[in-house]
């Protein structure tokens, strides 16, 4: 692996963490409404938010465990 190559995996692990926290704090802020009480709401939207918010905070592992993958192929390509 050349080094314009390697620089460019590091960039896309940078932005696969970003996307990862943003992913986890969309997350924790639509599980925060499934639970917080408000007038209005129904039993379908309490149903809708926790199924996005576990949704959501699927993505979120799903870009962390990328960024390991692509954390060891760095890491061996240095060796």
């Amino acid at each position: 692996m050349n080094e314009k190559q390697q620089i460019e995996l590091k960039s896309k692990m940078t932005d696969y963490r970003r996307f990862s926290a943003i992913l986890l704090f969309v997350s924790a802020t639509l599980s925060m409404g499934a639970v917080v009480p408000f007038q209005g709401r129904t039993g379908f939207d309490e149903v809708l938010l926790s199924i996005a918010g576990i949704a959501f905070m699927i993505g979120s592992g799903l870009f962390y465990r990328k960024v390991g993958r692509m954390k060891q192929q760095y890491e061996n390509e240095q060796m």
